[in-house]
């Protein structure tokens, strides 16, 4: 049985994302990835929960202007 730390958060690296950069912001993802999202089976970071909630209303919007 594995067991995780009760006060464990999840570690995200740019590696697993498919941007390189907020698709909100457009800030580097190696700044530091606060949250992620998925869409359409890719994951996408974002610095804050703020820029992944708008990417989330219009996600196509953000998506053709990578």
């Amino acid at each position: 049985m594995n067991a995780k730390p009760a006060n464990s958060t999840p570690v995200y690296t740019a590696a697993i994302l498919d941007s390189k950069k907020y698709l909100v912001c457009g800030v580097l993802v190696t700044a530091g990835i606060g949250d992620t999202a998925r869409h359409k089976g890719k994951a996408y970071g974002y610095c804050a929960k703020e820029c992944k909630d708008e990417f989330l209303k219009a996600p196509e919007q953000y998506l053709t202007e990578k």
